[in-house]
């Protein structure tokens, strides 16, 4: 059965995954919550699931896809024109299906995907033609994680912090848990010299650019490794968040080894302060992808499930020292396409490593500046060895207003001491506590600072990593595999009355897969001193709309 789904151009964002408990390695359905289509997204001027009349998206229990699960995120809740009343969705969703399998489907491959990053990635103010810039060197699937990528991956989600794909497999890993069996495909077996999963070439029939409202161009270029021609990828000269469309293309063959060069081009000459790439539209992103067209898959016993048949079929990038990002400025005259002789990485002081996990073009968090990796002295996570934050998971709530206002859920104050005094219990997330720390006056006192993220947060937001007296780091893991599920630190003191009010106001989004997350407002210019008033305003909740269950096995 294929599904396509339609949408009314009010939703912000969608993002369709498939429905399944989380996990890892050892939970049954540890397959699932695997992006549908690679990734079926939305955003304002592009079309949903929008793939050739021939191909189409696999679902049903034959496919081992158990259900769908749509989430919506809104924004502008706090918009001046609802004069301060509360906003009403009146949006639909439409899907169509067919049980008519069409012979081919798609996958989607992020180029660069940042939707946030490390205080130190950022735009400066008062520049025409801002840049970030990623060089991919495309790459199969079908090939292991290196034994540090499993390491972690061991340390973070399976407590094994020596595990590697030969340790795993030793273990019978392969034959239990379908990520183990992804993130080490070689062996376990997956994919032999003749295996169809080992793909040689890859069909690419479109490019898609997003960024948020001071984005203006978009770049792709293709440099096949046989060749010194460059091929553009329908780069935009002009590009517009209103109009974030995807762009077809003819007969663009990818291979490993080709290099496809993106960049993301902003203007802040409007704007005075630095901006940040983060969730809320007044930050920026740069998340430019290709789809392939590929035939439909089987699905065998022992094999994969359809989503990660599909999904092992697509390539991802490189992520060595020479797939780093890195940002800069152009002159007027200078064309992006021309970025890798312009403004070379090898000229770069710094630039950020990408590649969390199996996330391709996801920065680590992390700089490399001379060669060297150098961590921030000041995240929430900086002091703890091999850990990154998850920003979108709970950090906390604070209550605001009534008897018990600006107290928080870390000094043991509870949502119904809340509500009962008058107050109204708002949830924040892991990215706003660290905005917090390293942007509030309050955090500078060095034991208020200690105290907040020992205490508070780093338990919850902390994924992975050590701590300095050798203990694994697992509450953030395990808030992780219960969806961000709330725990309150009974720490004590009056620090929620100090801290609380600062942090007060801010909406949880309440996301499974932190990574893809997104979050964008209406289009528009705005003064720094409204968007240093709103910005955390217009991080609005998510809400899950429906899910498609499928009680019978198509």
């Amino acid at each position: 059965m294929f599904v396509y789904l339609w949408f009314t151009p009010k939703l912000i964002y969608i993002l369709i995954q498939v429905l399944a408990l989380p996990g890892f390695f050892f939970n049954d359905a540890d397959h699932c919550n695997v992006p549908i289509g690679g990734f079926f997204g939305w955003a304002p001027g592009a079309t949903i699931g929008g793939v050739p009349t021939n191909a189409g998206v696999a679902i049903g229990k034959g496919f081992g896809v158990q259900a769908i699960s749509i989430n919506v995120h809104y924004t502008d809740g706090d918009a001046d024109y609802l004069e301060g009343k509360q906003a009403i969705a009146t949006d639909g969703i439409r899907v169509h299906y067919t049980p008519d399998l069409r012979p081919n489907t798609v996958t989607t491959s992020p180029i660069i995907n940042v939707g946030f990053g490390p205080k130190e990635m950022h735009i400066e103010p008062s520049k025409k033609r801002a840049f970030m810039t990623r060089t991919c060197t495309i790459e199969s699937k079908c090939q292991d994680l290196a034994d540090e990528k499993m390491n972690l991956l061991g340390s973070t989600m399976a407590g094994d912090p020596e595990l590697t794909c030969a340790s795993g497999a030793s273990k019978m890993y392969c034959g239990f848990s379908e990520p183990f069996k992804m993130a080490c495909p070689m062996s376990c077996g997956l994919c032999g010299k003749d295996s169809p999963r080992n793909v040689e070439e890859y069909k690419a029939i479109s490019t898609f650019y997003h960024g948020h409202v001071i984005a203006r161009e978009m770049y792709m270029t293709l440099i096949p490794k046989d060749s010194n021609e460059k091929i553009d990828l329908k780069s935009r000269t002009i590009w517009g968040y209103d109009d974030q469309s995807g762009y077809d293309l003819d007969n663009v063959i990818l291979r490993p080894g080709d290099k496809i060069q993106t960049t993301c081009v902003y203007d802040s000459s409007e704007r005075n302060s630095i901006t940040r790439f983060d969730l809320a539209t007044y930050d920026e992103m740069c998340l430019n992808t290709i789809t392939t067209l590929m035939p439909l898959p089987e699905v065998k016993e022992g094999g994969l499930s359809m989503a990660n048949e599909i999904d092992i079929r697509g390539f991802r990038c490189a992520t060595s020292e020479a797939g780093d990002i890195w940002l800069g400025h152009l002159s007027p005259e200078e064309d992006p396409r021309d970025i890798m002789n312009l403004h070379p990485l090898k000229d770069q002081e710094c630039s950020f490593p990408t590649g969390i996990f199996t996330f391709s073009g996801v920065p680590t968090q992390e700089m490399r500046c001379n060669g060297s990796i150098v961590k921030s002295d000041e995240g929430l996570c900086s002091d703890i060895d091999g850990s990154f934050l998850m920003p979108a998971i709970n950090a906390g709530y604070s209550c605001q207003g009534g008897s018990f206002n600006t107290k928080d859920s870390n000094d043991g104050t509870t949502e119904e001491q809340c509500v009962s005094g008058g107050g109204v219990w708002t949830a924040y997330n892991c990215g706003e506590a660290e905005e917090f720390l390293l942007n509030s006056p309050i955090a500078n006192d060095p034991e208020m600072r200690h105290f907040l993220k020992e205490y508070w947060w780093q338990p919850k937001c902390c994924i992975g990593g050590t701590q300095e007296d050798g203990s694994a780091d697992t509450e953030a893991d395990d808030m992780l595999s219960s969806q961000g599920k709330d725990s309150t630190d009974k720490s004590g003191g009056n620090i929620g009355a100090i801290v609380g009010g600062v942090i007060g106001g801010l909406a949880m989004a309440a996301i499974i897969v932190a990574l893809v997350v997104k979050k964008m407002r209406q289009s528009g210019h705005v003064s720094d001193s409204v968007k240093s008033g709103k910005r955390n305003a217009s991080i609005a909740a998510t809400r899950r709309v429906t899910g498609y269950d499928f009680d019978t096995t198509i």
